[in-house]
C-alpha cells in the first residue's frame, strides 16, 4: 500500500482510507469517522465565464495550467471541498501541488487550507482544498485582483498591484503577504500567478486578501528525462524592468519599493531544513521529480540568501 499521503508513513490495506491513514483523514478534514466525498460536479476553471473582461485571453489573465486538471467540487459532510486530478499526461501535477502547498506553509505563506492529497482508487491522486467561499457568515464576494487595476497586461506589475492592494484593504500585512507570495512562487517555479488566481473578499463591511490559492509548481507539468534539463522559470507579474522576472528581479523591485526588509523576513522565518526534508522524502513523488524541484529549490533558495 505504500505510505500515507498525508503523513508520509508506512500505510497498509487495513488502516487505509482515501490512500491515507483513517486517523489521518479524519484529522486533516476535522470529522469524527470516516465519510466519502459526495456529489463531486465538474467544474470550469474559468470562474466567470461570463465575464467579458476575459475574452480578450490578455497574457495577464491566461492560466497556463488551466485544462491541465481535472476540476471538482465535492461535498465532505457539511462543507465543500475542490479537488483537482491530474490527466494521464501530466500524472504528478496533483501530488507536486500538494508539495508546494506545504512548502507555502513552511514559507508562511497564508495557504488556503485545508489541503491534501488523497488517492480517489487506481493510485488516480487528487489535490484537495476547502473552498473557503462557501458557508461564509456573511454575504462575500471573491473578486480577482485585475478588477482593481486598468485594463492591459502592462498595468499586471509589482508596483501596481501593490498599491492597488493597499488603496482597498488599507493593510500592510496584506501587501507584505503580496510580496512573499512573489518570492514564495519564484522559489518553488509557479510561473501562472494571473490575474485571477490573486483575489480580494469582500464584504459590506472590509475588503481583505484571500488565502493564497494554485500554488503548483510548472515542473509539475514535466515527466521523464525533461526533469533532467536546466529550467528556467519566470513570474507571471512583471517588475519595472522586467517582464520575464526570476527571484532576483523580485528581490530587487520589493527593496525599489521600499520594502527590503521584507526579504530579510522571508528568509529569516522560512523552515528550509523541514522543506528540503519534505521534499526528498516525499514518497508521492517520482525520483526524477524530487530532485527537479530539490534543485529548483535549492538554486532559487541560494540567490536570495546571498542577494540579501
Amino acid at each position: 500500500m505504500g505510505h500515507c499521503l498525508q503523513c508520509n508513513q508506512p500505510l497498509n490495506k487495513d488502516n487505509s482510507f482515501y490512500g491515507q491513514h483513517a486517523d489521518c483523514f479524519k484529522e486533516i478534514f476535522q470529522v469524527d469517522h470516516e465519510i466519502e466525498f459526495q456529489s463531486l460536479a465538474r467544474k470550469n476553471f474559468i470562474s466567470d465565464p461570463n465575464d467579458h473582461n476575459l475574452e480578450n485571453n490578455d497574457p495577464h489573465l491566461t492560466s497556463y495550467f488551466a485544462g491541465n486538471y481535472k476540476k471538482y467540487e465535492g461535498k465532505l459532510g457539511e462543507h465543500s471541498y475542490i479537488l483537482k486530478l491530474s490527466k494521464e499526461e501530466y500524472p504528478e501535477l496533483a501530488p507536486v501541488e500538494y508539495i508546494c502547498n506545504k512548502i507555502g506553509y513552511y514559507c508562511q505563506i497564508n495557504i488556503a487550507t485545508p489541503f491534501t492529497l488523497i488517492d480517489l482508487g487506481n493510485h488516480e491522486l487528487a489535490f484537495v482544498t476547502k473552498n473557503f467561499m462557501a458557508n461564509t457568515k456573511s454575504h462575500a464576494s471573491l473578486n480577482a485582483i485585475y478588477h482593481y487595476l486598468d485594463a492591459g497586461p502592462t498595468n499586471y506589475n509589482v508596483e501596481n498591484i501593490s498599491a492597488a492592494l493597499f488603496k482597498e484593504t488599507r493593510s500592510a500585512s496584506d501587501v507584505i503577504m503580496f510580496f512573499k507570495t512573489l518570492l514564495f512562487d519564484a522559489l518553488i517555479g509557479n510561473h501562472d500567478r494571473h490575474g485571477r488566481n490573486f483575489s480580494l473578499i469582500e464584504t459590506q463591511k472590509q475588503k481583505r486578501l484571500s488565502p493564497i490559492y494554485d500554488n503548483p509548481s510548472y515542473l509539475g507539468l514535466e515527466k521523464g528525462s525533461a526533469l533532467k534539463a536546466n529550467i528556467v522559470v519566470h513570474g507571471k507579474v512583471w517588475t519595472k524592468n522586467s517582464q520575464e522576472p526570476d527571484i532576483l528581479a523580485y528581490a530587487k523591485e520589493i527593496k525599489r519599493l521600499n520594502a527590503g526588509h521584507i526579504l530579510k523576513d522571508f528568509v529569516s522565518s522560512m523552515q528550509f531544513d523541514k522543506i528540503a526534508q519534505l521534499i526528498q522524502e516525499s514518497h508521492c513523488l517520482s525520483n526524477n521529480m524530487k530532485q527537479a524541484l530539490y534543485k529548483m529549490v535549492i538554486e532559487q533558495y541560494e540567490k536570495l540568501v546571498n542577494y540579501v
